[in-house]
């Protein structure tokens, strides 16, 4: 599993209600977060029915009100991208154009991005890219079902969950000071946590 590296983060407050001794008690903590949009994808492909979870947990369709619509959807999958964050070599990206994202091979002296998007690789200027912050398979059952509920829309921005890595840089004597790196926090079942911009 790759971590997901950010630059751009800030602190968010987040308040959770233990119960504690029979009681409910207010806690408030903050995390670091990074903001990002999400990003529904369609993948070609059609599903039957009002909502559709496929086996691998990555794709879902969304039953549309439209009569004509009512037995074939398209299935989408679900991306996190970030607006601000700079991409590098090894990140995953997404092109705004082609709708299309993977993992990026290389960046030219003119700054212009190729990645291989599993069919071909798609090189484009920086502009039409943004980075992925969370892939399909970071998204929980729960995400998913916001979005089919229309509690969670394409384009909408999210605050996602941060954790922050110490890194030790060598020197030629052996000691080295260490670097905080910031990454796309992951649980124990390889998903994000999300929050509401308020």
């Amino acid at each position: 599993m790759q971590l997901i590296k950010v630059k751009d983060t800030r602190m968010h407050k987040v308040t959770t209600v233990p119960q504690q001794l029979g009681k409910f008690v207010h806690v408030s903590t903050e995390v670091p977060v990074a903001e990002g949009k999400l990003v529904l994808i369609n993948t070609g492909e059609q599903a039957c029915g009002n909502f559709w979870l496929n086996h691998d947990g990555k794709t879902f369709s969304i039953h549309s009100t439209d009569e004509g619509d009512r037995l074939y959807k398209a299935l989408l999958k679900s991306i996190l991208i970030s607006e601000t964050e700079k991409i590098e070599v090894g990140d995953c990206a997404y092109n705004l154009m082609t709708k299309r994202y993977g993992r990026v091979l290389r960046i030219m002296q003119n700054g212009d991005i190729t990645i291989d998007n599993g069919q071909y690789e798609d090189t484009s200027s920086p502009n039409n890219f943004a980075k992925v912050l969370a892939l399909p398979e970071h998204f929980s059952q729960q995400h998913i079902q916001m979005i089919v509920d229309g509690q969670l829309k394409d384009g909408d921005k999210v605050l996602v969950e941060c954790e922050q890595h110490e890194e030790w840089a060598g020197t030629g004597s052996g000691i080295g000071q260490p670097t905080s790196i910031t990454f796309i926090k992951l649980n124990s079942s390889n998903h994000i946590t999300l929050h509401k911009i308020e």
